[in-house]
C-alpha cells in the first residue's frame, strides 16, 4: 500500500496541544513545562476568554532564549535547538495567581 499523493489537508501540529478553559480575560497568565522541578520552556498564551490551545513542540526554553543543555535534549526540536525526549513532564499553568498542574508523558517515537 502506499499513500495517496492527492490528500489536501492540514496536519496536527507536532508536540502537545495543551486546552484550557478562561471564563473572563486574564489579567496575567503563564503556561511552563517542568523536568522535575526545573522549567524547561515558559511560554504567554494569548490572553483572550473561552478555549485556548497552546502546542508544546518539545523545545526546551525560558521566555524567548534557547537553552543550550539539558539532560534529555537528545533530538533537535521543531525550532532547531534542543528537544526535551521521552519521559514525565508536568505543565504549569498560571492563571492570575492561580496556579494549575497536570502530569503527563512524552513517549519515544519507534518511527
Amino acid at each position: 500500500m502506499s499513500a495517496s499523493s492527492n490528500f489536501e489537508g492540514e496536519s496536527e501540529p507536532v508536540g502537545v496541544p495543551f486546552y484550557f478553559y478562561c471564563k473572563k480575560i486574564p489579567g496575567e497568565i503563564k503556561l511552563e513545562i517542568l523536568d522535575g522541578a526545573r522549567v524547561i520552556y515558559e511560554a504567554t498564551p494569548e490572553k483572550k476568554d473561552g478555549i485556548s490551545q497552546m502546542v508544546w513542540n518539545y523545545s526546551i526554553r525560558t521566555g524567548d532564549e534557547e537553552q543550550q543543555t539539558g539532560e534529555r535534549g537528545r533530538r533537535s526540536s521543531a525550532r532547531g535547538g534542543p528537544a526535551a525526549g521521552p519521559g514525565e513532564y508536568t505543565v504549569r499553568l498560571t492563571v492570575d495567581g492561580t496556579i494549575l498542574k497536570k502530569s503527563f508523558k512524552v513517549l519515544q517515537d519507534v518511527f
